[in-house]
């Protein structure tokens, strides 16, 4: 299973007087992991959990491995976790 990054845009600030809120309290700061057995897959996963309430979804060589989680989100843990589970 891969490791997909979705990342929430810059109008959630978390502060109702500078920007919006997100439904799940995630900020632009924040970005969760999503487990996956392809991009597509955690795509659609985002989708169905956030709307169209999150900005980017990432594979790990264009979050991880460019740099991008550094120049953006560096020091910063995932806020959460999520794991797809095939039941069929």
């Amino acid at each position: 299973m891969d490791e997909f990054f979705i990342t929430f845009g810059v109008q959630f600030t978390g502060d109702e007087s500078t920007g919006d809120i997100h439904p799940y309290g995630f900020t632009h700061k924040d970005y969760v992991v999503i487990e996956a057995p392809d991009l597509a897959t955690a795509q659609a996963i985002a989708t169905v959990m956030f709307g169209t309430q999150y900005a980017f979804a990432y594979d790990r060589e264009h979050f991880i491995d460019d740099g991008t989680k550094d120049r953006w989100y560096k020091d910063r843990e995932p806020a959460q976790r999520f794991a797809w589970k095939d039941t069929a």
